[in-house]
């Protein structure tokens, strides 16, 4: 029982540290998830555990508009560059972003704080998740996508 008292009690002031900015609104969760992953280790299990309804009333909500989603994300990059200096790099090579949305460029331009996190792998993420972009690559046959994926990874 020793064992376990030290990481919980790491991951209790993790919650409350990534709690506390709460202009991280439901980006809050990702960075939480994520630095916990990245401090503690990750096990993947392929069941769901957590349903989560997005109505108009919830925090959450402002996802969709960039009037809120922009300071949310900036908001967040800040959290990660202050607050887990340590993961700044792992976040970076996974190109990890709570949405991906090619709204996000602009802030390539606008913000200097996201022009140092910005890599090719991010912008392959952000065209990738892209509709119209997921729409065309359906037009080809499977094994030509299968091959442009593996080039763009290399």
């Amino acid at each position: 029982m020793l064992i376990y008292r030290q990481p919980l009690f790491e991951m209790r002031i993790l919650v409350l540290m990534v709690h506390s900015y709460f202009l991280l609104c439901s980006c809050s969760y990702w960075l939480l998830y994520f630095v916990l992953a990245f401090q503690h280790g990750l096990c993947y299990l392929d069941e769901t555990f957590v349903n989560i309804t997005v109505r108009d009333d919830n925090y959450s909500s402002g996802q969709k508009e960039w009037t809120k989603e922009k300071p949310a994300l900036l908001n967040t990059m800040k959290a990660l560059q202050d607050r887990f200096p340590q993961f700044w790099a792992n976040f970076k090579k996974a190109a990890l972003l709570p949405h991906y949305n090619l709204r996000y460029l602009q802030l390539l331009f606008s913000s200097l704080l996201f022009r140092r996190y910005f890599s090719l792998r991010l912008l392959w993420r952000l065209l990738a998740t892209n509709r119209l972009i997921v729409r065309v690559g359906r037009l080809f046959p499977h094994r030509m996508v299968l091959r442009i994926r593996k080039l763009l990874r290399a």
